[in-house]
């Protein structure tokens, strides 16, 4: 329930929603007061405004951390490429004076990755000339074809 006029005799809900009178205790309080604030704010006007707030300032950020994010993701597709740009960026950041962990990140993933595909190349490799070369196990020299139409050379 909310009153329609203020003054004396309106009802007014507490927080024990029991009705109370009221006394116009208010309005002598509300007076004081207006006068006061009144008073505060034609002082405050003599005084100058104070500065507007200043926009926060980048304080030390690494301008380069998002380049070793970016190297870093690279790195795990494009192994010696992501490694690569993990070197510029962790260049760049220690010359500016800050420490990259993510690009330093992105040296280690890729290169270690790509040393992974250089083996793994290699182990290919080996396997595919082991393959062929047990094609000739048992035969003499000639050209023989395989069930699939292809033919081998065996020396």
């Amino acid at each position: 329930m909310q009153a329609s006029q203020w003054g004396v005799g309106v009802p007014i809900l507490t927080s024990t929603s029991r009705p109370i009178e009221w006394d116009g205790a208010l309005e002598t309080w509300l007076a004081v007061h207006t006068i006061a604030i009144s008073t505060r704010s034609i002082m405050a006007s003599a005084y100058p405004a104070a500065p507007p707030a200043q926009p926060a300032q980048p304080g030390n950020v690494d301008p380069n951390k998002t380049f070793g994010i970016v190297a870093l993701i690279v790195s795990i597709f494009l192994s010696l490429i992501g490694g690569i740009l993990g070197i510029v960026a962790y260049t760049k950041s220690k010359k500016a004076g800050f420490k990259n962990g993510f690009a330093l990140a992105a040296i280690i993933v890729g290169f270690t990755l790509f040393v992974l595909q250089v083996i793994a190349a290699v182990l290919i490799g080996v396997a595919a000339a082991s393959i062929y070369d047990s094609l000739c196990d048992g035969r003499t020299s000639g050209v023989y074809e395989t069930t699939t139409g292809e033919s081998v050379t065996c020396p």
